[in-house]
């Protein structure tokens, strides 16, 4: 199922990039944040992914970062899908935007909650992250993962390393399984080629098998 996602992923970029329109004033980036790992004993041993999404800032001006993700009624708790996608699926989500390449030294912003803005989407609760900031002329990189424990959120080095460990599990029909997710970038954007975007995912795939190899040693 695991390999099933990462392809669904891949060939959703392949579309992505060859349907791209430069100076495009809006850029929906969709996928998944899987469940790598689980024990109920030990928060120590949860692994979640992370997925990297690539676009082109062409004039330096206020761009938005809109994630759509969570799924759950804060009235009652009932299932509620934003994303019209027909499943009962989401992430806690977080995020990180670095500037040029994927290096702690390079975080240009981040947003876990963002309970006051951020709702025009269609977003039914504060925990889906949000950014709207001027933002330079340049190439950017979102990193997007679930939120960790209160004591261990969803940081700078596990988005560069590709691994969110001590992550809240997504959820799917109440188990953790995989959670969808949405992200729109609106302002004077653009995609960036496909190679560039391939080479993120391919990293974060050998990164969690690098992880797992270490656990079983």
């Amino acid at each position: 199922m695991k390999i099933k996602k990462y392809l669904t992923i891949l060939m959703f970029l392949m579309a992505f990039s060859a349907n791209a329109v430069a100076g495009a004033a809006e850029l929906v980036f969709e996928g998944s944040i899987i469940q790598e790992s689980y024990d109920s004993d030990d928060i120590t041993l949860d692994t979640i992914s992370v997925d990297y999404w690539q676009f082109t800032v062409n004039t330096e001006e206020t761009i938005t970062i809109d994630v759509l993700s969570w799924e759950k009624s804060p009235e009652d708790w009932t299932w509620v899908d934003v994303n019209g996608d027909g499943e009962q699926t989401f992430i806690d989500s977080s995020i990180h935007v670095f500037k040029g390449s994927l290096d702690a030294a390079n975080i240009f912003a981040s947003n876990d909650d963002s309970f006051s803005e951020g709702f025009s989407d269609g977003t039914v609760r504060g925990n889906d992250s949000y950014i709207s900031q001027q933002f330079e002329a340049g190439d950017y990189i979102i990193a997007i993962s679930s939120c960790g424990y209160p004591s261990e959120y969803f940081s700078i080095n596990e988005a560069v390393a590709g691994l969110n460990q001590k992550a809240i599990i997504p959820y799917s029909l109440g188990e953790g399984d995989y959670g969808d997710y949405r992200i729109t970038v609106t302002g004077d954007v653009s995609a960036v080629p496909l190679p560039g975007a391939v080479w993120l995912l391919g990293s974060g795939i050998v990164s969690l098998t690098v992880l797992r190899k270490q656990r079983k040693k």
